[in-house]
C-alpha cells in the first residue's frame, strides 16, 4: 500500500492504512520542497489521515484530489487549499454494519470526528450533511460525492487538466 512517494516533484498522499503512516507522510511532507500534493487514496485509519491533514494545514501546498475515499474524504474538510480532478472519485461510508454494538461505535466515531472538525473551524452544516449521508449508507457500500458536491461541502475548485 502506498503511503507517500515522490514522483516528478509531486508528493502523493496515498492510503493511511497502518499506524504511523500519518507520521511517515508528515516526514515526507516536511522534506518536500514542492507546492503540490496529490491525493490518490482509498482511505485507511481516520486518525492517521487526520495527522496527515494537520501536517498539510501547516504547509503552503495545494492538494489535487484524484481519489478520496473513506478516511481521506472525511479529512477533506481540513485541507485548506484543494482542487478536484474533473473526474475525481470521492466516496464516504458508514463504519457500522447495523449491529447494535457497531451502531454505538459508529456514533462514537462520528462524534469524535465532529470534534476534530469543530477544532479545525469547519462549518457544522457542511460536516453534518456529509456525516449524515455516510451514516445512512448501508454497510459495505459507499455514497458517491460528485465534484460539484465536494466543492460545496469541502471547498476548493476544479483543477485545470492539460491534455484531457
Amino acid at each position: 500500500m502506498m503511503i507517500s512517494i515522490l514522483l516528478a516533484s509531486t508528493l502523493v498522499f496515498g492510503d493511511m492504512d497502518k499506524t504511523g503512516s500519518g507520521k511517515e507522510f508528515c516526514e515526507a511532507l516536511n522534506n518536500y520542497k514542492g507546492t503540490t500534493v496529490v491525493m490518490n487514496s482509498n482511505g485507511g485509519i481516520v486518525q492517521e489521515a487526520a495527522i496527515a491533514t494537520q501536517c498539510i494545514q501547516g504547509k503552503d501546498v495545494i492538494v489535487k484530489v484524484l481519489k478520496s475515499q473513506s478516511a481521506a474524504t472525511y479529512m477533506l474538510h481540513g485541507i485548506p487549499w484543494k482542487c478536484y480532478h474533473p473526474k475525481a472519485v470521492i466516496t464516504a461510508h458508514n463504519v457500522s454494519d447495523g449491529k447494535r454494538e457497531d451502531l454505538n461505535e459508529s456514533r462514537e466515531f462520528f462524534l469524535a470526528l465532529n470534534q476534530v472538525y469543530i477544532e479545525w473551524g469547519v462549518d457544522p452544516s457542511k460536516f453534518m450533511a456529509t456525516n449524515y449521508a455516510a451514516i445512512m449508507t448501508p454497510f459495505n457500500s459507499y455514497v458517491e460525492i460528485s465534484v460539484k458536491e465536494a466543492i460545496y461541502y469541502f471547498g476548493g475548485v476544479v483543477c485545470s487538466v492539460k491534455g484531457g
